[in-house]
């Protein structure tokens, strides 16, 4: 929540958007199971289809994600849509920032895992984290002055 009194980015442009696949919810749903809903379309959605949130240019400003406690301090961020899009958008992005808890991730850390659609843009906590217990942030934005350009789709977020 972009107005939320923890939010450390508070005030400042959280502009990113929901995404959805253009097929929609009722995709995975059999075509012959689908006519018996025409009627009633919303009864036919499936939990498992492409979305997320996407951001595109300095202009969308933060994305924000409080993040549950962690054990490990292990934070994986996945992008749609593809197989082979954590290269393209997280790992080699030098148009993307990324923070945790406040502070600029180094991108040489990163690396693909568990496959080629995520990143892990952290391996276990930062040295410069005091308090391990308690919520931290994770933040995505468009290096200030970037143009209109491929857009960055965040799938999913897994964290440890």
């Amino acid at each position: 929540d972009p107005d939320d009194d923890l939010n450390p980015y508070r005030g400042q442009p959280q502009k990113w958007t929901k995404w959805r696949d253009a097929r929609g919810s009722s995709d995975k749903i059999p075509k012959f199971e689908r006519v018996f809903y025409r009627a009633e379309p919303d009864k036919c959605d499936h939990l498992d289809h492409c979305a997320g949130i996407e951001g595109s240019s300095a202009e969308d400003g933060w994305i924000v994600f409080k993040l549950p406690v962690m054990d490990v301090g292990l934070v994986v961020v996945c992008g749609c849509c593809g197989k082979d899009v954590a290269e393209l958008m997280f790992i080699n992005n030098d148009k993307l920032e990324i923070e945790f808890d406040g502070v600029r991730l180094d991108r040489k850390d990163f690396d693909m895992f568990p496959n080629r659609k995520c990143a892990r843009i952290m391996k276990q906590f930062p040295k410069h984290m005091t308090d391990q217990r308690g919520h931290a942030y994770l933040a995505m934005r468009f290096t200030p002055g970037t143009p209109q350009q491929a857009k960055v789709r965040i799938s999913h977020l897994i964290t440890l």
